[in-house]
Parts: structure tokens; C-alpha cells; sequence
């Protein structure tokens, strides 16, 4: 049986299905929600799959400060906005990994802290910038384009395509993280890079013990968040495994799934 802890000190909350409703505004009652828990001295975190481009707007919206971790786990900024950490891809990864997107007709896309760069159709673009990019420049190569030590990397495209194309990363065993965001979006990370890692670092980099931590999500990359947090509570939009691997589920997050899970295991 679940022991939920006195108290919690940090919330790590993913951004897009969570925090965010279907229609990628503020779900129902969460401004609310994070100033009560500001007001009660518990340090509520972006854990986005997103990086610095795409969350620093919701950050200054709902004035939380610069404080959050990005990329699926690949960096993270502490309370006075430094970065505390960064795992980049391995380089020598990129080329093989680019080049058999490009031949499957995939849309590669290539993420450091405060810029995104990708190949592909104005649509890629489109679809990218509203998903979780914030500002992103299409170039023609995004290898030539200049980004050092990308944080991640995403491809877009259709459902089985993305599938076939994981299949085959499996087989050549490519020393990367790899994880469906959504149906249309694979992403990689570096060997070992994910939000439970990320989250680990940075409430240790804080001093506050992980069973003082809980965590909101509802996608397959929040899994490894749930499984380092004191408690892991899915939205109820989240895919079943999704649900199973965590503690509690919440309602949807057009229902207001996150202010409800903060009122109901931290507020109340």
C-alpha cells in the first residue's frame, strides 16, 4: 500500500497535456493552483519535454521564475536561472540517425536550450512551433546549420512510419533514449537521459529528498519521473500504461486534472 509523505517541498509538472488543456491553453484552476502552492512554500517546476524556447513563455506567464527542467531531462536551470546541467547527444550518433530519417521521408528536428532548428515542410514547422518548440528555423541541412551539442532530437511523420523507424533504432542498437511524446512525434535523447534522471538532479542539486517530491504528467516520457518521486499522479488523458505506472490518477486536464491532484495530495 501507498504511504503518502507529511508533506511535499518540490512538484515537478510536465506542460503539454497537464498543465495545458487539448486545446494547448492553461487547464482549468492551475494559476490557482500554483500560487496557493507558492504561498505554502512548495516550489512548484516545469518538467518539460519542451526546451528554454518553448517553456520561458509559460514561465513568465504564470510567474514562476526561471527555475525548470527541459528537454526530457537533457538540462535543467536552477532558482537564478543557471544551468545546472546539460547531456547532449553523442555526436557521432547524429549522422546515422539523421540520414535514415531523411531516407524514410521523416521530418528531423534538432533542439538545444534556446534554439530549435528542422528540416522538413512548412507544416513540420507549423505542427512543431504548436506542439512544443516555441520559435523554430527551417534550414535545408540541420547538421550544417551550426548547433553544437544538440540536447535532442525529434522526428515527425505519420504513426507507422515512426513505428517502423523505432523498430529499426532498436535493432542497430543506438546509444540513445527513444520515446513517442505523441503518435506523430518520436523523440532521442542521449544513453540514460529522461525526466527521472533529470528530476533527480535537480532536486538533489536543491537538497530536497525525492520522497518530498511529487510529479504530474501524462505522457510515456513522464514514466521515469514516476518512478524516482515520492508520488507520480497521471492525468486521466494519459495512455493506461501511462496510468498504471503511477501512484494516483487525476482527472482529465480539461477537467482540471492538475489543480485537482495539488489541492487533493498537496493543499489539502
Amino acid at each position: 500500500m501507498y504511504n503518502q509523505p507529511a508533506s511535499y517541498r518540490l512538484i515537478c509538472i510536465d506542460v503539454d497535456g497537464t498543465l495545458l488543456d487539448s486545446r494547448h491553453e492553461l487547464a482549468p484552476g492551475v494559476v490557482e493552483a500554483l500560487d496557493a502552492l507558492r504561498e505554502r512554500g512548495v516550489l512548484p517546476v516545469l518538467a518539460s519535454g519542451r526546451t528554454r524556447i518553448g517553456v520561458d513563455p509559460l514561465l513568465q506567464r504564470l510567474n514562476l521564475g526561471p527555475a525548470h527542467i527541459g528537454g526530457n531531462g537533457s538540462y535543467a536551470c536552477g532558482l537564478d536561472g543557471e544551468v545546472l546541467f546539460t547531456r547532449p547527444i553523442p555526436p557521432d550518433v547524429l549522422p546515422t540517425l539523421l540520414n535514415r530519417a531523411r531516407h524514410e521521408n521523416l521530418g528531423p528536428a534538432l533542439h538545444g536550450i534556446d534554439a530549435t532548428l528542422l528540416e522538413g515542410s512548412a507544416e513540420h514547422e507549423q505542427v512543431l512551433k504548436n506542439h512544443n518548440a516555441g520559435l523554430a528555423c527551417r534550414v535545408p541541412d540541420v547538421l550544417a546549420a551550426g548547433m553544437d551539442c544538440p540536447l535532442k532530437v525529434t522526428l515527425w511523420g505519420p504513426a507507422p512510419a515512426l513505428e517502423h523507424f523505432a523498430r529499426w533504432a532498436r535493432v542497430e542498437q543506438l546509444p540513445v533514449e527513444m520515446i513517442f511524446s505523441t503518435a506523430h512525434f518520436l523523440e532521442f535523447n542521449g544513453l540514460g537521459v529522461n525526466k527521472g534522471a533529470g528530476v533527480k538532479t535537480f532536486a538533489e542539486a536543491l537538497g530536497i529528498p525525492l520522497e518530498r517530491t511529487m510529479v504530474v504528467g501524462d505522457q510515456f516520457n513522464d514514466i521515469s519521473m514516476f518512478s524516482v518521486a515520492g508520488l507520480a499522479v497521471a492525468m486521466g488523458n494519459a495512455p493506461l500504461d501511462v496510468q498504471r505506472a503511477a501512484h494516483h490518477v487525476a482527472p482529465t486536464n480539461d477537467a482540471g486534472g492538475l489543480s485537482w491532484a495539488i489541492h487533493r495530495y498537496v493543499l489539502s
